[in-house]
């Protein structure tokens, strides 16, 4: 699904992201790619090179590919967004300091690895903060309330700015040796882990000691019995067959991440009103779709479990508060010496 090679508009200049900005800087006019577009003169075609971290396919994936072909569908070719998925360029973090340093026009990042340059965003992952019926709350408050414009100043300081927060989804608590329902059944599991400070934290909340282990090797690890079991949804999880080996699943949904499509903030600024515009159309959309389309994947996925025989505990209210009892160390470990009261005041009461 990749948009590589894709026949430009005949007549168009195909040039780089970087040659495009430095050209509509350039001249007595100051032109911008989008200024210069006339009957006569056609208009140069931007093309963004953008690092996707996800899986083709993945529900995270599935919304930047549907963002990149609402560019090109909106600015009639001239804009381009050429996507590279299954981490083809490199990890999250290393991408997001390429996108940083401007050698790199766009990339994407989980929440949870965010930590990395503002420990505030993992916020959205403590244990509980976030419920899945209280999404929208939380969406609206992102897209177009105060979170999203505390996260965008703070963004923007460190040359980034989101263009799309992807929904992810809700972790659970997967096991290959035993059943699990309480938080007592996680006692002495070997837990594949991150290297998330909140994912630790939790791990060690549960007596559950974690392993940290490369994505990528965690299906042979739960195979070979070097980790017991993980947490993760259950799309990104059949994706990647791990319910061939894993047997059994408890809906503990205890922690939440989303996944922000960043470009550098100087680059976005460059770009003339029109080109935002089009970038912001794009975005808006594509995100709307993007997290529609994954509560239906993250539904089927998890028949999918079941029909591999996967046994799957489905918790009451009253269950999931005695998980959340057991993880609420996480938080005098992490808030306010890691993450701002403040951010946490602010997702709270997205959920009241």
């Amino acid at each position: 699904m990749k948009l590589k090679n894709k026949k430009l508009i005949a007549g168009l200049l195909a040039t780089s992201f970087t040659l495009a900005t430095v050209l509509a800087g350039c001249g007595g006019g100051g032109n911008s790619n989008a200024q210069q577009a006339s009957s006569d003169q056609p208009a140069e075609t931007i093309t963004f090179t953008c690092a996707d971290v996800m899986s083709t396919g993945n529900n995270v994936s599935l919304g930047i590919h549907k963002f990149a072909e609402l560019v090109e569908e909106k600015s009639g070719g001239t804009m381009i967004v050429d996507v590279h998925s299954d981490a083809e360029l490199g990890n999250d973090v290393d991408t997001v300091q390429q996108v940083q340093a401007g050698s790199l026009d766009m990339a994407n990042s989980s929440t949870d690895n965010f930590s990395a340059f503002d420990p505030d965003v993992t916020a959205l992952c403590l244990p509980y903060i976030v419920s899945s019926d209280k999404l929208q709350p939380l969406y609206d408050a992102i897209d177009n309330g105060e979170l999203g414009d505390y996260y965008r100043e703070r963004m923007a300081a460190q040359n980034l700015h989101p263009l799309m927060w992807c929904e992810y989804g809700f972790r659970c608590f997967h096991s290959a040796t035993k059943p699990i329902t309480s938080p007592a059944d996680m006692k002495d599991m070997k837990l594949r882990a991150t290297s998330s400070k909140v994912e630790l934290a939790a791990a060690e909340a549960l007596s559950a000691p974690a392993q940290t282990v490369a994505w990528g090797e965690t299906y042979t690890a739960l195979q070979q019995g070097t980790v017991d079991g993980e947490s993760n949804t259950f799309g990104l999880l059949h994706a990647a067959k791990h319910d061939e080996v894993l047997k059994y699943s408890a809906t503990t949904e205890h922690n939440y991440s989303m996944h922000i499509l960043f470009m550098a903030e100087d680059k976005y600024q460059a770009l003339t009103d029109e080109q935002k515009a089009i970038l912001d159309e794009a975005a808006a959309e594509a995100v709307a779709w993007q997290r529609e389309q994954s509560a239906t994947l993250e539904a089927q996925a998890k028949e999918d479990f079941k029909a591999n025989g996967v046994e799957i505990v489905e918790l009451t209210a009253e269950q999931k508060a005695e998980w959340a009892d057991a993880m609420a160390g996480v938080y005098d470990k992490m808030v306010p010496s890691v993450i701002s009261q403040e951010v946490v005041d602010m997702i709270r009461a997205t959920q009241e």
